[in-house]
């Protein structure tokens, strides 16, 4: 299968997410012989080397501009990879893809949603939206813990 990983927070993270992606491809790649990985991510790293990589750019000081990248411009490059599936691993997309490309998604957290007060309105609000579209799309979804399975159950059952 060709398969797209959704690779942003190896770019855009320092914390737990940034660390979860970067092993999850480390393995696969050392583990994995029957798949071919795409990643696409945000900005030249070294990384990605020797990988079949693209960069979508993601100018957050350009309003609604991430908006913009997420729901049209990500969907756009992946329509044209010939893929079997995306897998997105910051529980955002993708959206706008043809039917017969399977849909995997990572949800790490809902704090966003349980814990609005430590987050910024818009990404609340953000997440609200998007998760439940999510959710509906999705071919398969993984959690990163039992505590995430649990929310997940109770609030979108």
């Amino acid at each position: 299968m060709r398969i797209a990983i959704i690779a942003d927070p190896v770019d855009e993270q320092h914390a737990g997410v940034h660390i979860y992606v970067k092993e999850v491809i480390q393995a696969l790649l050392r583990n994995d012989t029957e798949n071919t990985y795409i990643f696409i991510h945000t900005r030249e790293n070294s990384f990605f080397a020797g990988t079949e990589h693209y960069i979508v750019p993601n100018h957050r000081n350009i309003p609604a501009y991430p908006s913009f990248r997420l729901f049209f411009l990500v969907p756009r490059l992946l329509r044209k990879l010939r893929l079997d599936a995306v897998w997105d691993m910051s529980h955002s997309g993708p959206f706008n893809l043809p039917r017969h490309i399977l849909r995997i998604n990572t949800i790490l957290d809902l704090t966003p949603i349980l814990l609005p007060q430590v987050h910024l309105s818009a990404s609340t609000i953000m997440h609200k939206i998007v998760l439940q579209l999510l959710i509906k799309k999705s071919n398969l979804l993984l959690c990163y813990s039992h505590n995430t399975v649990k929310d997940l159950l109770r609030l979108y059952p």
